[in-house]
């Protein structure tokens, strides 16, 4: 399986119905308690509540997956640099260019020596 540096992930809000969406986001950027919200959407404020903690848990689980995508990828990174002894020889076996693998590095806080 050929390594991505930037695998193409789900953005966050997409792994959530529309009106889990819209409740965090009034409720989070507007500020809008959960009664306004049930209010407003014409729900029950027990929908609401409900709604909020499953998009929260998702997102959580969404974020959980993402950071072991990135261990995974700097696993790979780190034993490609220690096998092939320089960053151009690297990328090549990652599939990288060297330019990709050297923003991954600078982003991983891996420096050259």
């Amino acid at each position: 399986m050929r390594w991505q540096c930037a695998p193409v992930l789900r953005p966050p809000h997409l792994c959530l119905s529309e009106l889990q969406n819209e409740l965090l986001e009034l409720a989070y950027w507007q500020g809008l308690t959960y009664q306004e919200l049930a209010s407003r959407k014409d729900l029950c404020s027990r929908r609401v509540s409900t709604s909020i903690r499953q998009a929260l848990k998702e997102l959580d689980r969404h974020l959980a997956r993402e950071s072991h995508q990135d261990e995974d990828s700097l696993d790979e990174v780190l034993l490609a640099l220690n096998t092939c002894g320089s960053v151009k020889h690297a990328a090549e076996k990652l599939g990288l260019s060297a330019d990709v693998l050297k923003a991954f590095m600078e982003r991983a806080g891996i420096g050259l020596t």
